[in-house]
């Protein structure tokens, strides 16, 4: 009967792994089973879950059951940020463009103005560059009586991707 499937008869692909697997419910011809699914950390892409053909008896069926398969869309990775400016040497005026590129798409409105420190200056016209939502703008203006090293940064967990993955710390 399909109650004899055990766990170590499901396959995964791509090392995501299998647990906590229990039969929830059996009642006439349907057996329902459960799992958890865990991903492998920094993965992304399809992972695939199968039942091979045969691996439980089916009353009425000596070849047992067809095959199973299941894919997921695994995203496991923490967006980057890199942070680059045209001008790395400003005098008093002087304003440099900057430019925060992401490895993957904010997640609507959570990556803002608010989440970038910004050390002997501010930043000004923050938006995205496009509707990717991966590349972002803003014009550093020092400030006027500001001397030394200025500083843009964005810290780890300001923003998070589609997957809802916080954000890596800035270059």
């Amino acid at each position: 009967a399909s109650g004899d499937l055990k766990e170590d008869m499901i396959e995964v692909s791509g090392g995501g792994k299998i647990s906590d697997f229990k039969l929830r419910r059996a009642s006439g011809r349907r057996t329902i089973f459960t799992a958890r699914y865990t991903a492998p950390d920094d993965s992304t892409g399809t992972e695939t879950i199968t039942v091979p053909a045969g691996a439980f008896t089916i009353p009425g069926n000596p070849n047992g059951n067809t095959e199973g398969r299941l894919e997921i869309a695994v995203d496991a990775t923490r967006p980057t940020i890199v942070i680059t400016a045209d001008s790395q040497n400003l005098r008093d005026g002087d304003v440099a463009e900057i430019t925060f590129t992401l490895s993957e798409a904010a997640q609507r409105r959570t990556f803002r103005t608010q989440d970038v420190q910004v050390v002997g200056g501010r930043l000004q016209r923050f938006r995205s560059a496009g509707r990717s939502g991966d590349v972002y703008t803003a014009r550093f203006v020092p400030f006027a009586d500001f001397e030394g090293i200025a500083t843009i940064s964005v810290a780890a967990n300001r923003f998070t991707d589609r997957s809802g993955l916080g954000n890596e710390k800035s270059n």
